[in-house]
């Protein structure tokens, strides 16, 4: 069977999307991320402080991992 010229455009439309939803996954992270290291600067209570540290600990390890 010959692959038609119809298959690559398909195939180049699908890699396209992964791409844009790569960045789109980025984006949202980095934004979370934001969000989440002014909560942690504002925060008093010692217990809060802690979980939030450990949200943004995660989300930049989710970061991090998103750019490989």
């Amino acid at each position: 069977m010959k692959p038609s010229s119809d298959m690559f455009v398909r195939l180049r439309e699908r890699v396209t999307n992964m791409a844009d939803d790569k960045e789109q996954r980025r984006f949202e992270l980095q934004e979370k991320l934001m969000r989440y290291r002014l909560l942690e600067r504002e925060a008093t209570d010692p217990v809060a402080c802690g979980f939030l540290h450990d949200i943004v600990l995660e989300l930049e390890s989710d970061l991090k991992t998103a750019d490989r």
